[in-house]
């Protein structure tokens, strides 16, 4: 999948619809809301695509960026070169710990179960207090054929609630965009 999307910057096209127009605008009010509501410093983002939705957060201090494009993030660290406040990074063990990691549209572009189980676990392992997923959930069973097919659903809540410990959903929101894709606020148990 890193091929897709590596092919898919390197030809001029963006990070897809989801981080664009309606959808982006609802997404980024919801950031930003728990930004303000819960306090939020640092944010770690877990597959920040060509950076359109970073322009509409606000509120937070230092920002860490994350995708398995190097050439997207190559793009970013020019586009951002002026933020002081927002590094990129070309490989996930090198995110820092942060108050917020944010998992946008990413859990269902990630086929191998091996990558989906190091995705995950870094999301939560390197969070101080706060998981944010943004994702469908649910199973859908099916081969990919070829570069273009590159969504693959999975049941991801159950993953967590087996896998992950020292968390806790505090709230799901539904969508108003979709019936498919929703929030999930996972909070660190003290």
């Amino acid at each position: 999948m890193d091929r897709y999307w590596e092919n898919r910057y390197k030809s001029g096209q963006n990070s897809g619809d989801g981080s664009y127009g309606e959808s982006a605008k609802y997404k980024a009010n919801v950031i930003n809301d728990y930004i303000n509501k819960l306090s939020i410093k640092t944010i770690g983002d877990y597959g920040c695509g060509d950076g359109n939705q970073i322009n509409l957060l606000s509120g937070f201090e230092l920002y860490h960026g994350y995708d398995i494009s190097d050439f997207i993030i190559d793009s970013n660290t020019v586009r951002f070169v002026n933020k002081n406040n927002m590094f990129f990074y070309k490989n996930i063990i090198d995110l820092p710990e942060c108050d917020l990691n944010i998992s946008l549209d990413v859990l269902y572009h990630i086929c191998p179960i091996s990558e989906y189980t190091t995705y995950l676990t870094s999301l939560f392992d390197k969070s101080k207090k706060y998981v944010l997923i943004y994702s469908t959930n649910r199973d859908e069973d099916f081969e990919l054929t070829d570069e273009n097919d590159y969504a693959y659903h999975r049941k991801f809540k159950e993953w967590v609630e087996n896998n992950i410990s020292g968390f806790e959903l505090i709230e799901m929101l539904e969508n108003p965009l979709s019936d498919a894709i929703n929030f999930y606020l996972y909070k660190r148990i003290e």
